[in-house]
């Protein structure tokens, strides 16, 4: 029983650790939340973040990854859906659905390869960017640099537009 508690206490500090790590992630510039199952490519990926110049975390769990995504939303997400049976796991596409719901925030995809069904349905949800099969040497921090200034220009014209009242321009 003690050592249980202990694991929870630890649980609790892990948690918290990278919930203030994912806090001044998106305070200190662009953020990227990378999302996945599988250590090896959400290393992956968010290595290729970090060459694109972003500030990472990482989240192996989308309850989590969600409650840190309504608190402190990053510029970029970026999911990995990809599976060994060949189709997503729903914890993650069930978290795609949510975030693509949220407003000015840039999602990259990467699924199943082969999987036609899974490109349509990331597709219709308006994400930027779906990356079938990404493999170890794909050539991933350009494109994530792309959406970097992408997001950057972003969040430059919605302060824009949060300085003027609507139905006011700036020449106005």
């Amino acid at each position: 029983m003690f050592s249980s508690t202990n694991n929870d206490v630890a649980t609790i500090e892990a948690s918290a650790a990278t919930a203030l790590e994912a806090s001044s992630a998106t305070e200190n510039g662009l953020g990227c939340m990378v999302i996945g199952f599988s250590d090896k490519r959400r290393q992956l990926l968010a290595s290729a973040a970090e060459a694109a110049g972003m500030t990472v975390v990482e989240w192996a769990d989308p309850k989590a990854a969600r409650i840190q995504l309504l608190r402190n939303p990053p510029a970029m997400v970026v999911m990995d859906l990809e599976d060994t049976s060949g189709s997503a796991p729903e914890a993650l596409k069930s978290l795609a659905e949510r975030v693509s719901k949220q407003r000015d925030l840039l999602i990259a995809i990467c699924g199943n390869e082969g999987n036609a069904m899974e490109e349509i349905w990331a597709r219709q949800l308006g994400v930027w960017l779906y990356l079938p099969g990404v493999v170890d040497d794909s050539d991933l921090s350009s494109l994530l640099e792309e959406g970097s200034q992408v997001a950057a220009r972003r969040a430059s014209a919605a302060g824009r537009d949060a300085y003027f009242p609507e139905g006011e321009t700036a020449s106005a």
